[in-house]
């Protein structure tokens, strides 16, 4: 698919119109993405119904990540699809997933985060909704949507799983496979909240002068080690 980018100014001026002018929210797209909204307002619905929600309920409800993931799980699923297929490179274009949460499906947005929550519409990379929720998916992914929603959805895991995982991208993008072992040995292992933030941390000071593909045992000891230190095992 050839897909339509926004750019931040052009983002912010579609915005202060839709909002300043209309008060209202409307998609407006491409007829190609016709189809695409329609998948995505249905995987939205479904999230609410699988949780007995309406998305009034959104704002108050007290297990918000669980939301995220239910949603997140049939979101990815979408963009696996052939004709919405989409790959690091795209799922790294903020210009993207701008047109698609202004454009395509605002109402999702605008129920989940608020009407006038500019960063989550389209001023703050590491906040834009459906593209955090993409990532998320990807990072996390062990073999199957079955198993990677094991994951995400552990107990164990929350919002702030979400952002810590999210938002260390580092100056040279993800370690993606690092981070998949991280994710899933933080649920074989019951990381809890601290525990995780400091291992992140601790992970983004060691490979600065460790290569953890190089490290004897690969990825897996690598892991390992950071977690036992984190522990002070």
């Amino acid at each position: 698919m050839e897909w339509e980018k926004m750019s931040k100014k052009y983002a912010e001026d579609y915005f202060n119109e839709m909002f300043e002018e209309n008060k209202n929210i409307t998609a407006h797209y491409s007829t190609k993405y016709q189809d695409l909204r329609i998948l995505i307002m249905k995987a939205f619905k479904e999230s609410l119904d699988e949780l007995e929600l309406n998305s009034t309920d959104l704002a108050k409800y007290n297990n918000i990540y669980k939301f995220d993931c239910v949603f997140a799980i049939k979101l990815y699923s979408i963009f696996m699809e052939e004709k919405y297929r989409i790959k690091e490179r795209i799922a790294s274009n903020d210009g993207v997933w701008r047109y698609i949460q202004l454009c395509v499906v605002p109402e999702i947005i605008a129920n989940r985060w608020g009407m006038e929550n500019k960063d989550r519409f389209y001023k703050v990379s590491r906040r834009l909704y459906l593209k955090i929720l993409w990532w998320y998916v990807y990072l996390s992914w062990n073999n199957s949507l079955e198993e990677t929603k094991k994951i995400i959805m552990s107990d164990v895991n929350t919002s702030d799983t979400l952002a810590q995982l999210v938002e260390r991208s580092g100056k040279n993008g993800y370690r993606v496979e690092l981070y998949r072992e991280i994710m899933k040995e933080k649920t074989n292992k019951n990381i809890n909240t601290q525990e995780f933030r400091k291992l992140m941390v601790l992970n983004s000071a060691r490979i600065k002068v460790i290569n953890p593909y190089l490290v004897n045992g690969g990825i897996e000891e690598y892991v390992d080690e950071l977690i036992k230190d984190v522990r002070g095992n």
